[in-house]
């Protein structure tokens, strides 16, 4: 990854010219079908009473998002750019439950998440010339500020622990805001009038946990010290920029 990151990066400030004023303001709309994954820590926990829990990833699931952007261009070479999108998220873990001293304990479970979220993005982006005819490639690093709107827990926005006891809505589980690192290699097309496509690739990277302290109700209320569910995705970035 790092290699790619500095061979993107070269390959960039190599295609930059000097800097120009430009100060300019161009929209776009984009899709951005996703795999997203979630990494689990820790591996394992044994309790107190010598019960271990051992954790992993439930695989990658495919998601995706909608969203508008605003690129300010400082310069032909080096724009500002943020907006707002929709995105579909996923996330989840396996758990195995054993105990040596207690058999009938043992066993395996899984927690899959569907999350939605409306994200800010910010990012700084490096564009070259045109390398090729009507095409320019960019580099984006940035983050996201992202806000919960929905959440279903295996399928479920809510459950009932037992008949006549509490309805329990499942946001709880869930920490209301998440914040990720983005990487955004690409190129721009133009078609006509200054309007172009828009390819890219971006990994983003979860830097908060996105799991609530309430968490510990699924391990009967077992305090797993350390437990942190963060999510990555990989998508591919189509837009239209005017």
């Amino acid at each position: 990854m790092k290699k790619l990151i500095t061979a993107s990066l070269l390959f960039l400030l190599s295609h930059l010219p000097s800097f120009s004023q430009v100060n300019e303001v161009k929209f776009g709309v984009q899709v951005f079908p996703s795999i997203a994954w979630t990494r689990v820590t820790p591996d394992s926990y044994t309790d107190p009473a010598g019960t271990t829990y051992t954790f992993s990833s439930n695989g990658g699931k495919l998601r995706g998002g909608i969203g508008i952007f605003a690129d300010y261009h400082f310069t032909d070479n080096y724009v500002f750019t943020t907006g707002v999108n929709y995105l579909l998220n996923a996330s989840g873990f396996q758990v195995t439950v054993s105990n040596p001293l207690a058999p009938g304990l043992s066993g395996t479970g899984t927690k899959t998440y569907s999350l939605q979220y409306v994200q800010v993005p910010i990012a700084f982006k490096l564009v070259t010339n045109e390398f090729v005819d009507m095409i320019r490639a960019y580099f984006k690093v940035g983050i996201t500020g992202d806000v919960l709107v929905g959440t279903r827990i295996d399928g479920k926005s809510s459950y009932q622990p037992a008949p006549g006891s509490p309805v329990i809505q499942n946001s709880r589980y869930i920490s209301l805001f998440s914040t990720n690192l983005n990487l955004s290699p690409g190129i721009e097309y133009e078609i006509a009038g200054g309007t172009r496509l828009l390819i890219g690739v971006t990994y983003s990277r979860g830097l908060m946990e996105i799991n609530s302290n309430k968490s510990k109700e699924f391990f009967g209320g077992n305090d797993i010290s350390g437990f942190s569910l963060k999510n990555d995705y990989i998508s591919l970035d189509l837009g239209v920029k005017f």
